[in-house]
């Protein structure tokens, strides 16, 4: 994420959106990989750090996170 396009809320509306659907697809858990700078954001949304992995690219070293956040089901009217 840029930082110039951090903090408007498009993130947090897709994310929303996104586990929507999910939870109308019966899918109980959203994993994403996530670089350092957007782990906050997704630590926020309810997600846990699964696992990180450290990648060595032209001398730098890249931080990576697999992270999870488990969906309650959609409620359904059952009457």
């Amino acid at each position: 994420m840029h930082k110039d396009f951090q903090g408007r809320g498009i993130g947090s509306t897709l994310l929303k959106q996104l586990e929507r659907t999910a939870r109308k697809k019966g899918i109980s858990a959203i994993v994403v990989e996530s670089n350092i700078t957007a782990r906050c954001f997704f630590e926020k949304k309810g997600f846990n750090t699964m696992s990180e992995q450290k990648t060595i690219v032209s001398s730098l070293e890249l931080l990576h996170f697999s992270m999870q956040k488990l969906l309650p089901l959609a409620a359904t009217n059952n009457t």
